[in-house]
């Protein structure tokens, strides 16, 4: 690190873009492995306001260009509801009928007596006898005469006694079960005096029973119309005449109350709601699961973990964002509710449904969140969402109302059915659709109790089973990868953001970070020794990472004990095969993984301990374009930059240089999805610089683009590297020649040489590459002068006149190769020739075969 590299001024932006700068920290002079003075004092991070905003801003955006899926929501929702109003419209065309007034309704016929035995029981001084009891007999027979309206009067009725109500309550039973005679009624004396008038008596009777008058056949009276009354009437008039001596008619009949003129209505609406309005409710669900698991499908969000996202801002953002949109579906609702005039929304108090609602969008989030962990493709929670919600709505209503439909069910089980928070909204619902239909005045803020059937308790249960929820998904999405690895003996490879290791002390990590491994190449180990004691903005100090494997696959070495140093103005290559390592490098210098043993450090900051302030300094550009399709350009660019803190002028000026810089000022527009592929790597580039990071890491960033976007994207990376310290991990060897000051080659997770491109072909180079063209007539002739002149020539092919040779470095002087050849070129008749140095793909190849060989 040079002077101004330790300099306070390096990082802070320029006059002109600090109208509001993101927050980066202040830079000092490192010292063996310590952390710089302003370090030790405090950490800097990227603030929450900052992220959460950017988010909100993003997710807005994106869903406002959903358009067919806006536009669906909102026509289900009106759907819904006015299919529950065309319902209740024609029931009350068809199936409802009016009313005419009736002030003083007549008096309905005299209650027909049927022709049936009475039994009794416990009659004072009453003898045995099957069909008499003396002081009943006495009793009837003051009924002597036919009353109007009945076929027969209670004294030609046959009557049996029973000495104990035991007795005849075991008969009456027997006589429903067994084929005999049912008799219409019973009664049961307690206390029968008939001088005295002193009675006490209770009246059993059938009112599932049905007679038929002998001459009125038509006139059928159950059990409780038919009997009941008249025995009754009976009784009493027959103990007033004994007690008075006087002859008294006493006429029993029925009266309605007065009719008011008005329609006779089936509120099935109110029976409906339950299910349709809970559907309703639900259907927001696909749509929370679906923008998260999208994010997560398309590795979004690592990598706005690797550039620096919190996670408690993400998630904080997203669900503000859903709420917000559920408090606009939920808008709608009552609009269009109001509008048809349903009466769960004119007779209830607002407050009384409006709490039910509120409180269940927290809960409906609460589930998204949760269930999102279960999926990785869109596709899968999409139709998992749309199918599950109407399941889960059938199921619960049906589940909630065969459990509690019963008489006497126990408050528990209603309460235990609640624990599924469908059940719960069901119920809430139901009770707010019960009250308020026909006949009914509606639920009351009086009526918010914590009774099981009361709102109270509804309110009480969806938001306990809210925050249950939150805690289940806080413990799942943080720990769920742990508790696996527990069970897999306790890994050591943690992949989750900001987790933390079971990792080894301070001290077992200076040993292994300074120990060289088996048979270590030399330039490898004096590169470990320099970034000991170096400067250098980004010092990997014996880093190792190893994934966990299970009983069927043993664990992965991803890096074994790597060291190496990048300083400011340096574009470092990081060479390798696939599966080399060196995209698990990127991910663990930019937090997405934690490192197993060693550390990293940019600037003074420790990836195990100061990862957010190494957010604020480094950047990122993946492998893979990963972008959201349906921003734009610009859009991406003030994603990033927002949330790095850039806000105002400063953001748009510096959202402007960054599109010139890739060359896309006139296409910043255009979506996301309009880009060819060189657009996409460009602005994915873009994004990676829009921080103005001291740091840049850029995995293999021109992978699938074509030779012209190619080096449009190399004048970019050539300057930007001016004043940052450059990663490059790539597969092209003429890129790392055309880019990188220095090249490291890892294989299998290990450094096989480090050094100048120039150096490695010298020292991993056998020699030269000869090639000459000619005519036919003359090859042999040419074959055998180069022979000559160079004696440890060795062929390598020959085709159409074209013959390549490889020269060994040993006694060739080039000076006289150049001057033989150039003297007997036009004797020999060579059209073509040419010498050249071992290539950069070369040394790679034998670099890595070599390797492969020794593994």
């Amino acid at each position: 690190m040079d002077k101004e590299d330790s300099t306070t001024s390096e990082l802070e932006v320029s006059e002109r873009e600090a109208n509001t700068k993101p927050v980066e920290p202040q830079l000092d002079n490192e010292v063996e492995f310590q952390k710089p003075p302003h370090v030790q004092k405090k950490q800097t991070r990227l603030k929450f306001g900052d992220q959460f905003y950017a988010l909100l801003r993003k997710n807005w955006r994106l869903q406002k260009r959903q358009k067919k899926l806006n536009t669906c929501q909102i026509c289900f929702s009106v759907v819904i509801l006015l299919w529950l109003l065309v319902i209740q419209f024609l029931v009350s065309k068809y199936l409802n009928h009016k009313r005419d007034p009736d002030p003083t309704p007549e008096p309905e016929p005299y209650d027909y007596l049927s022709p049936a035995d009475i039994w009794y029981s416990d009659c004072p001084a009453g003898s045995s006898e099957y069909y008499f009891s003396t002081d009943f007999e006495k009793l009837a027979n003051y009924t002597v005469t036919t009353e109007e309206g009945t076929d027969q009067n209670l004294a030609t009725t046959q009557y049996q006694e029973f000495s104990s109500a035991d007795s005849l309550d075991q008969t009456l039973y027997d006589s429903f079960t067994q084929d005999s005679f049912k008799p219409a009624g019973a009664i049961h004396f307690d206390l029968l005096n008939v001088t005295t008038g002193d009675v006490k008596f209770s009246i059993l009777y059938n009112s599932s029973s049905t007679s038929t008058s002998g001459s009125n056949d038509h006139l059928q009276l159950d059990g409780e119309t038919a009997f009941l009354p008249t025995l009754l009437n009976t009784v009493m008039r027959v103990l007033y005449q004994n007690i008075s001596s006087t002859s008294l008619n006493i006429r029993a009949a029925f009266q309605k109350f007065p009719i008011i003129e008005g329609e006779d209505q089936l509120d099935i609406v109110a029976y409906m709601l339950g299910t349709f309005f809970s559907i309703l409710l639900h259907f927001l669900l696909p749509i929370f699961m679906m923008s998260i698991v999208y994010e997560k499908q398309n590795n979004i969000l690592n990598i706005m973990k690797m550039m620096g996202l919190r996670l408690r801002a993400y998630w904080v953002s997203i669900y503000v964002f859903n709420y917000l949109l559920y408090l606009l579906m939920l808008v709608v609702f009552y609009i269009f509710g109001f509008a048809f005039g349903f009466r769960f929304f004119r007779k209830n108090a607002f407050l009384s449904h409006f709490l039910l609602f509120i409180i269940w969008g927290n809960t409906l989030i609460a589930i998204s969140f949760l269930f999102s962990l279960l999926f990785k493709k869109v596709r899968t929670a999409s139709i998992f969402g749309y199918f599950g919600v109407i399941l889960l709505v059938i199921a619960s209503s049906v589940l909630f109302e065969q459990l509690t439909s019963q008489d006497g069910t126990p408050d528990s089980t209603v309460i235990l059915v609640q624990l599924i928070p469908s059940a719960a909204l069901y119920h809430g619902i139901n009770i707010l659709a019960m009250e308020s239909r026909l006949g009914h005045s509606g639920v009351s803020m009086s009526d918010l109790k914590l009774a099981v059937d009361k709102m109270g308790s509804v309110y009480l249960i969806l938001f306990i089973e809210t925050l249950v929820l939150f805690l289940f998904f806080a413990i799942f999405q943080t720990s769920l990868k742990t508790v696996f690895c527990f069970w897999r003996r306790k890994s050591k490879s943690k992949t989750l953001y900001f987790e933390n290791d079971d990792e080894l002390d301070s001290e077992d990590l200076d040993d292994r970070k300074n120990k060289p491994t088996k048979e270590e190449p030399d330039d490898v180990h004096r590169e470990r020794l320099r970034v000991r004691k170096s400067q250098d903005r980004i010092r990997v100090l014996g880093l190792t990472k190893i994934f966990k494997g299970n009983k069927h696959q043993p664990d992965k070495v991803a890096v074994n004990n790597l060291s190496l140093g990048i300083s400011k103005g340096e574009c470092f290559g990081f060479l390798g095969p696939n599966g080399a390592g060196k995209t698990t490098t990127v991910s663990v210098m930019s937090g997405l993984y934690a490192p197993t043993y060693g550390n990293i450090t940019v600037c003074g900051y420790s990836v195990r301990e100061d990862l957010g302030s190494i957010h604020t300094i480094s950047s990122v550009c993946p492998q893979h374009d990963i972008l959201w399709d349906d921003l734009t350009g610009t859009e991406s660019l003030q994603f990033y930059a927002r949330m790095h803190g850039y806000k105002g002028a400063a953001l748009k000026e510096r959202v402007e240089t960054t599109l010139k810089q890739v060359g896309l000022e006139r296409d910043g527009h255009k979506k996301i999805k309009e880009y060819s592929g060189g657009m996409k790597r460009r602005i994915s580039v873009g994004c990676a610089l829009i921080c103005n990071p001291k740091v840049l890491l850029l995995d293999e960033p021109t992978t699938g683009l074509d030779p012209s976007s190619k080096r449009q994207l190399w004048d970019v990376i050539r300057e930007t590297t001016k004043d940052r310290a450059v990663l490059l991990t790539t597969h092209s060897m003429e890129e790392a020649e055309a880019l990188c000051s220095r090249l490291g080659i890892i294989v299998n997770g290990q450094l096989q040489t480090i050094g100048e491109t120039q150096e490695l072909k010298i020292r991993f180079g056998k020699g030269f590459k000869f090639s000459f063209h000619s005519t036919e007539e003359s090859e042999a002739k040419v074959d055998k002068f180069v022979r000559q002149l160079m004696p440890n020539l060795q062929l390598l092919n020959s085709l159409a006149g074209t013959w390549n040779y490889e020269v060994s470095k040993e006694g060739i002087v080039l000076s006289k190769i150049f001057e033989e050849l150039e003297n007997h070129k036009k004797e020999l008749e060579i059209d073509d020739w040419g010498i050249s140095q071992t290539t950069l793909e070369e040394v790679f190849l034998r670099i890595t075969q070599n390797a492969a060989m020794t593994n």
